[in-house]
Formats: C-alpha cells, structure tokens, sequence
C-alpha cells in the first residue's frame, strides 16, 4: 500500500485555488493512513486527500492555518476525538462517500469551534432517523450541512426534540425510550453471525444509538 511520504508531499501539486485559498492536492495516491502531514510546515488553507484509503481522520500534526479539509471517497470510519487540538481554525469539512456509521463519530467533531460546513452525504450515518437533526443537535457551530443551509426553522425543531426529550415527568413512548433486552439480545445474536466489518459496524452502531437495525 502506498504511503504518504515527504516526497510525496513535496512532488504533489501545490497551487491557489479559485477561493485564492493555498491548496494540497494529494488525491487519488492510494493512501491508507495520514502521516508525515508535518512537511507541510503549515502552509496550506486547503488539503485535498480524496480517492485515497484512509480510514481514518486522525493523525494530523498541529495545523493552525489549514481550513478546509475534502476527504471524500475514502474508507474512513473513525475521527479522532480531540481532532480540534491539531485543526482548530477547520472551517469545512467534506467526508463524501466513507463509512462513518455512526452519530458517535460525528460527536467528535463538537469542540471544532469553527466548523461551519459539513459533508456527510453518501455514508452509512446518513440513514439514522433524523439524521440531520440529530447532526445539527450535536454541532451546534454548523451552518451549512450537506451543502444546505441550516435554516432558522431546523434549529427550532432541534430545540423542540430536546424539549420533549427532556420534559420533566413525561412518560416517552417504547420507541423513543430506546431498546427493550430483547431487541438488545436480537441484535447480539446478530453480530454473532455478522460475516462481514461493515455489517458488525453497523450493528455495533444500532447498539450504541438505542435503535433497531
């Protein structure tokens, strides 16, 4: 498997965008992990690390000038949770077509502070109930999901599921109560005969988030 090298990163196109943004173009290397991003000396506004293999987005060195990062079309699953302490000024984020499965994943994006546009189409995350509520819920800073605006109105219904969610005395009904032992015990017996990672991914997630598969 290739590996990002300080060659690599040297030899790749470096250029300004049409946003007049310095950008990294390290697309379609094959690449399976982030390494070696500190031969970039800090140079970047923009990295580009599409059509790549990296499954996951961590390992990044403390980049104060990078802020957009496009990792669409990879095999990423995870994100690593204190990704703000190495990114702090990232302003958009594109994770098009990976394999982030679960609102887990996504809570670590909470402390990127400067966050405000977010792609998650094309990931298996995408098929929770309500799932762009529930992102806007946990990122609070966005203001553009999937490349649509947050509007006014969705914030309002997100206060409102938070509202009744929490209302003192009221009694939820069985599906938003979470999962019975017997739904737990039908998924187990699931991941038991899971023959694949993304099947065991996804039911670890349904797990995770109280919810039938």
């Amino acid at each position: 498997m290739p590996r990002l090298t300080i060659q690599l990163i040297e030899q790749s196109p470096q250029f300004v965008n049409a946003h007049q943004k310095r950008e990294l173009d390290l697309r379609g290397n094959s690449i399976a992990i982030v390494e070696n991003m500190g031969a970039t000396r800090d140079s970047f506004d923009c990295i580009d690390l599409s059509n790549n293999s990296i499954q996951a987005l961590s390992n990044f060195p403390k980049l104060v000038h990078l802020q957009s990062l496009y990792l669409c079309h990879n095999q990423m699953h995870t994100i690593q949770q204190n990704l703000h302490e190495f990114l702090p000024n990232l302003n958009t984020l594109n994770l098009t077509n990976n394999k982030i499965a679960s609102l887990d994943e996504v809570s670590h994006l909470k402390q990127c502070s400067k966050l405000e546009n977010l792609v998650l189409k094309e990931n298996p995350v995408c098929s929770v109930a309500q799932y762009r509520q529930q992102v806007i819920r946990l990122l609070p800073q966005l203001k553009y999901l999937d490349h649509l605006k947050v509007k006014k109105q969705e914030r309002e219904q997100v206060q409102q599921m938070e509202s009744e969610t929490f209302e003192p005395g009221k009694v939820m009904p069985q599906e938003q109560m979470g999962l019975t032992q017997e739904q737990k015990d039908e998924i187990l017996n699931k991941l038991k005969e899971a023959t694949s990672l993304a099947e065991i991914n996804r039911l670890e997630a349904c797990l995770r988030e109280n919810r039938m598969p």
